[in-house]
């Protein structure tokens, strides 16, 4: 089992109202919600300012924040219609490639 199909399986047990059709708007607001708080905690996990004394880092702490916006994340490719590993990387990739040719050509007119 692959970490879409682990968590569409979590989702079908508790939160079976996420694959509503009807809801998709409302469920996909609730989890960008979700991942802003998690990013908010994830930022709050480490010395993110010039001006923290604090620079020690939690790194356990820090893994377990972006765990939990990969948990968010996933259950958005979930609520519209990505249940499958390949299709989340095939995505990834497309979309990896079209910011690799935004970058060439940003640094072409920047030359």
């Amino acid at each position: 089992m692959d970490i879409v199909q682990g968590q569409l399986e979590l989702v079908k047990k508790h939160w079976p109202d996420l694959l509503n059709q009807d809801n998709k708007i409302e469920s996909s607001n609730m989890m960008i919600h979700a991942i802003i708080k998690e990013l908010s905690e994830l930022s709050d996990g480490y010395a993110c300012f010039p001006w923290s004394k604090s620079k020690e880092i939690d790194r356990e702490y820090l893994l377990e924040e972006i765990t939990d916006i990969l948990h968010f994340v996933l259950e958005l490719y979930i609520i519209w219609g990505v249940t499958n590993i390949e299709e989340v990387e095939e995505l990834y990739f497309k979309k990896r490639n079209k910011n690799i040719d935004r970058g060439k050509i940003h640094m072409t007119k920047s030359n």
